[in-house]
């Protein structure tokens, strides 16, 4: 059993004070003021909704009868009229002790109770042993045969793993136990990998960080090489900014670490990773950036998801994602008077049309020079004064984000015609550019020439006309029917309905074939191929978008840099 004599009062208050809030935790608040014995009353406090109940912890290791009889009893009597004054009224009062109480003793402290007064409860030897039985890490901690279990436990980790899994899933789970009962407040978690173990630890109690911290101290030095390391140092030390920072081993002379057994201690020449846990609870809210134009006027916005905020020393900092694939970092001095800090970073991989837009169009408008403000779930945060270089992003062209907009344009047209969707590609050739500005000119209701259309087709009946012959004799106007016509772009094919390829000279190019078989009577079946005149590709338009006045329309440019349309020749 456990030997709460000899702990001594010290460790004897805090692992009641522990075993007190594990039993209530997730129940009632439970606090434990300073200036225990001394503070009304109070050592320990719960609160559960109105109800108020008081633990008074005595370290009366032999109890309070013999010689030391009258001295303790008014101690005990004092600490129960004390909690008669409190306010709000306390509805129990709990007395906590390391020894046995006699029938004597009991009696006494069950005769204090009054009428207008807190019930009274005893806390004895007994009842901490069956309360400490319920947390075996607490237990385990203060067995006194704690040595010879593990080292029974490790001549058992040198055997061989006759068992299999189990055998292992059962060893780990002891020494975690184990590991756990090495510290009353924190508790240890490992895993192995090729690379070797690593070791975590957690609270046991949301207070425990409070109560008894973890605390790490670096000495150290940066040399002129290390600008890097020190920059992120400065970063999240004074703005609170994400990210691990990485000290090289050659910049740190040592690392001391005060807290759980397992991982107290001194080390020299290691290398050491800071990453920074935000406990933020604004990480995934909704932030918005306003954009001002000269006059102070709104003039767009863009709503994007807090994904990191804290603060440091000196500011604090804000990283915000927009869209999936644009980052957002500002770092803000607590000080207006100086310049904040802000970074970009983005890419356009695997990402949607409609989002690729507004990437770019974000890009563009934190290029420019202004004002804009910071808002988290529609409360202003701050204001930000831009010019070139309060916001850095990684360098893309005007040109590239002009090329990157277009296409996305178009796509987002032409996937909402088709409704289709899918990711844009990473590269594009440029007869699928070409194929992708042409469906998109046609859904707009364009005339527009396609290099999927060089010539056409029609094929014969038998039937002899003079029109016939004089359409296969010379050029004329002609439109041709596609049902269901497709266009690929990129692989993916694009079904547009039904189209027209029509030219107001369009030219046989096997006529005189056509009027032989003709004369023969044996033109049936026969395909007349026909080519656009002078031009290089018959025009299109969309069936459901084709008028009259189109007939003889000039196609519409592509409009494309660095592709070379055919010129139209024929009017």
């Amino acid at each position: 059993m456990i030997s709460w004599d000899r702990l001594g009062q010290a460790q004897f208050d805090r692992v009641v004070e522990i075993l007190i809030a594990r039993q209530w935790r997730d129940i009632a608040t439970v606090v434990s003021p300073d200036g225990r014995g001394g503070d009304g009353g109070i050592d320990i406090e719960v609160r559960h909704g109105s109800r108020r109940r008081i633990y008074q912890l005595k370290y009366f290791v032999d109890g309070f009868s013999g010689d030391k009889k009258s001295t303790r009893q008014r101690q005990v009597r004092n600490s129960y009229l004390a909690a008669l004054r409190l306010d709000p009224p306390v509805a129990e009062w709990v007395l906590v002790v390391p020894s046995k109480l006699t029938p004597g003793e009991r009696e006494f402290v069950q005769g204090l109770e009054t009428t207008e007064g807190p019930k009274i409860a005893i806390h004895d030897r007994l009842d901490l042993d069956v309360l400490a039985c319920d947390y075996p890490d607490v237990y385990r901690y203060l067995e006194r045969d704690q040595m010879r279990e593990n080292a029974q436990l490790y001549n058992r980790e040198i055997d061989s793993l006759f068992g299999g899994i189990g055998d292992l899933t059962k060893r780990i789970g002891e020494l975690g136990s184990i590991a756990d009962s090495t510290d009353l407040d924190w508790g240890v978690q490992f895993s192995r990998t090729q690379d070797g173990v690593s070791c975590s630890v957690y609270p046991k109690h949301p207070q425990d960080h409070v109560r008894t911290p973890i605390v790490i101290t670096l000495e150290g030095a940066f040399g002129p090489e290390h600008s890097a390391a020190r920059r992120a140092m400065d970063r999240a030390v004074k703005f609170g900014a994400s990210g691990t920072v990485v000290l090289p081993a050659e910049t740190v002379r040592s690392v001391a670490i005060s807290g759980p057994a397992l991982l107290a201690g001194r080390h020299e020449n290691v290398e050491v990773r800071l990453a920074r846990l935000t406990q933020s609870p604004y990480i995934g809210s909704r932030s918005e950036l306003h954009f001002l134009d000269g006059d102070g006027l709104l003039m767009a916005t863009h709503e994007g998801e807090v994904t990191h905020m804290n603060r440091g020393t000196d500011g604090f900092a804000l990283e915000i994602s927009f869209y999936e694939h644009l980052h957002v970092e500002l770092l803000f001095p607590h000080d207006r008077g100086l310049p904040g800090e802000g970074k970009i970073s983005y890419n356009f991989r695997r990402i949607r049309p409609g989002d690729a837009l507004g990437v770019v169009s974000l890009l563009r408008l934190l290029r420019r020079q202004g004002t804009f403000k910071v808002f988290v779930e529609a409360n202003e945060l701050m204001s930000l004064a831009n010019d070139d270089s309060s916001v850095a992003s990684s360098s893309a062209s005007d040109e590239d984000l002009d090329f990157i907009e277009s296409l996305a344009h178009d796509l987002q047209v032409v996937q909402t015609h088709c409704r289709t969707t899918f990711v844009m590609p990473d590269e594009v050739e440029p007869l699928d550019r070409i194929n992708l500005r042409v469906a998109r000119l046609l859904i707009e209701g364009h005339v527009v020439a396609s290099p999927e259309a060089p010539t056409g087709f029609v094929t014969l009946t038998g039937t002899d006309t003079p029109e016939l012959r004089a359409l296969l004799s010379r050029s004329a106007e002609i439109r041709l029917t596609q049902r269901n016509f497709t266009l690929v772009f990129c692989g993916k094919h694009l079904v547009l309905g039904d189209v027209y390829a029509f030219h107001p000279h369009a030219t046989p190019v096997n006529g005189g074939e056509a009027l032989e078989a003709l004369d023969a009577g044996r033109a049936a079946g026969l395909k007349v191929h026909l080519r656009p005149g002078d031009d290089a590709y018959f025009n299109l338009a969309l069936a459901s978008r084709m008028s009259d006045a189109m007939r003889l329309q000039t196609p519409t440019a592509w409009d494309l840099p660095g592709i070379d349309q055919p010129v139209h020749r024929c009017e």
